[in-house]
């Protein structure tokens, strides 16, 4: 884990609300082995403090997300935190963020700013042509596929890599295409 992308989750965790602050039932949220279509439709977020920003990000009350959330075991570590459940939200309650179909929240738009404006300093793209890419590379969907055909949302692995790795990875994929 980088520094950088280690400083961004302790800023994501500051802000979030106690699990005390937000009253929900575990009634809907089931958990433990399931068969692999309880998930379809879901996508994940990560631990309890990224399903609290995404509540506050999208002004939702447990009441809204009733039904519309999933978790399962899965171990995460956040600083001197330790969690052991990842929270899954339905993908009906996402919307898109800025230019870029794929971003589920104001991380993510950043993220793929950040990473367009990498493709414009690095390979001479117009920042139209980034877009363009970045949407290809993550939103649109394959034959009879979903749109955007990836989410970017929470903790969600496009994090293991800078906007300078990705940078280049759509552009190298981009002028291939």
């Amino acid at each position: 884990m980088t520094a950088r992308f280690a400083a961004k989750m302790r800023a994501a965790t500051a802000a979030c609300v106690s699990s005390q602050d937000v009253p929900y039932s575990r009634k809907m949220l089931p958990m433990g082995e399931a068969p692999a279509n309880q998930f379809r439709g879901y996508v994940p977020l990560g631990p309890k403090p990224y399903l609290d920003r995404f509540m506050i990000e999208y002004r939702l009350t447990g009441v809204e997300l009733h039904n519309k959330t999933r978790r399962r075991r899965a171990s995460f570590r956040i600083g001197d935190e330790t969690f052991d459940v990842e929270y899954l939200v339905h993908e009906c309650l996402l919307r898109s963020h800025g230019e870029f179909r794929c971003a589920g929240d104001e991380e993510a738009l950043q993220f793929c700013r950040d990473t367009a404006d990498e493709m414009v300093s690095l390979f001479g793209m117009t920042r139209d042509e980034a877009v363009v890419a970045i949407n290809r590379q993550w939103s649109d969907a394959e034959p009879a596929g979903r749109m955007p055909r990836v989410w970017i949302v929470g903790l969600d692995i496009v994090y293991h890599e800078t906007p300078e790795y990705w940078a280049e990875r759509i552009f190298r994929s981009h002028a291939s295409s």
